[in-house]
């Protein structure tokens, strides 16, 4: 029997890619007769749902500054007792007290936090890609990347859920073989019952889904329906863009045709979704996209941009469309282009079901346990 300790940002009752994947990852490590424990930011100190569990949850809550004082101890803590460690969230502090507990580290990096936090404070408006070659050498940027550079080098191995991921922690200075790709994937049993469906009536529901950061192009969205009279949006998450995307959508009069709905659970998330005909993520840039996956294993066929690994997702006008980010006219002709032509729709939508099975969340948890418990 092995001790497996799974160390992550968001577990639920948050929903996302993310936190599915770290539970259904200690559920399987318990059905194999090992011990898995999470560690966890939470809003609580326990959750009903964590009884039901085969594993023990250990979860962070506090404000800010409480959790900055309550993270380290518990990690170190929980390290002494485990040797095969997944690190999925505070990759700082795991490094940190790895090092003082002497133990090693498998790190799944899913997006660049340098850039993310750099975006999110005003400090670039690079995107990701020209960031890697251009970002500055001094300044607080540099400090970021330093604090990366240790956390990255710390892990005996490095997992990304993508190829384009993959080569850009080996342009960090990781060695190719120590970084390996294992794509994310979606419980094939929670989507069974799915299938793509025809559209009836002039509407097309269009749908978002995901973080509202300045990264994600929902403005690109808003702006693109604002000359499409017969789509519809729906916008399902929060973040610190919210206010502003509310404020662009009474600029553009789109209050009539725009739904924020906030931040959702899992099942009103799903029922949000069912009965949209597109899903659109405008986003400059994602490591592998669950929500994609998700809406795909609806049969929902999605809008995306090319870049990052959603290419490595969709195949243009096969299983979805690409389009390029930024660019509200492409994006608009896109939706233009399937409100007009419904087999076109149906076609991909049909595509992206099929498509969608190919990621399977078992195959990705076995992949996983393979490379971290040693």
């Amino acid at each position: 029997m092995k001790r497996v300790l799974l160390i992550t940002d968001i577990f639920p009752p948050h929903i996302g890619g993310p936190a599915t994947f770290i539970d259904h990852l200690a559920r399987r490590i318990s059905a194999l007769g090992h011990r898995a424990t999470v560690v966890c930011s939470s809003d609580n100190h326990t959750e009903p749902s964590d009884k039901d569990r085969p594993f023990k949850v250990r979860r962070i809550t506090g404000d800010r500054v409480a959790r900055y004082i309550k993270t380290p101890p518990i990690i170190l803590k929980e390290m002494l007792s485990h040797r095969n460690i997944l690190v999925n969230g505070h990759e700082n502090v795991a490094c940190r007290m790895a090092q003082l507990a002497g133990r090693d580290y498998v790190l799944k990096v899913v997006g660049d936090v340098v850039w993310e936090a750099a975006r999110n404070l005003g400090w670039t408006d690079l995107d990701i890609d020209r960031f890697q070659r251009e970002a500055p050498v001094t300044g607080p940027i540099a400090g970021l990347q330093a604090r990366r550079r240790r956390f990255v080098q710390r892990a005996r191995l490095i997992i990304t859920p993508s190829d384009y991921l993959r080569q850009m922690v080996i342009g960090w200075g990781k060695a190719p073989d120590a970084v390996v790709t294992v794509a994310n994937g979606v419980d094939q049993d929670e989507y069974a019952g799915f299938e793509a469906t025809r559209r009836t009536g002039d509407v097309l529901e269009v749908v978002f889904v995901g973080r509202l950061t300045n990264w994600k192009g929902v403005e690109t969205l808003l702006l693109a329906v604002e000359r499409l009279p017969r789509a519809r949006v729906t916008i399902i998450g929060d973040g610190p863009e919210l206010p502003h995307l509310k404020e662009l959508s009474a600029q553009l009069t789109l209050t009539e045709k725009v739904r924020f709905t906030g931040r959702l659970d899992r099942a009103s998330m799903k029922s949000a979704m069912t009965g949209c005909h597109v899903l659109v993520l405008a986003s400059l840039y994602e490591g592998l996209s669950h929500t994609l996956l998700e809406a795909m294993s609806m049969g929902i066929p999605c809008i995306a941009s090319g870049v990052g690994g959603n290419p490595e997702v969709i195949t243009h006008d096969a299983d979805g469309l690409l389009v390029q980010p930024q660019h509200v006219d492409e994006l608009r002709e896109s939706l233009a282009s399937l409100e007009r032509d419904e087999p076109r729709r149906f076609r991909l939508a049909q595509g992206a079901r099929q498509k969608a099975r190919r990621f399977d969340l078992r195959e990705t948890a076995e992949k996983t346990l393979e490379l971290v418990v040693v």
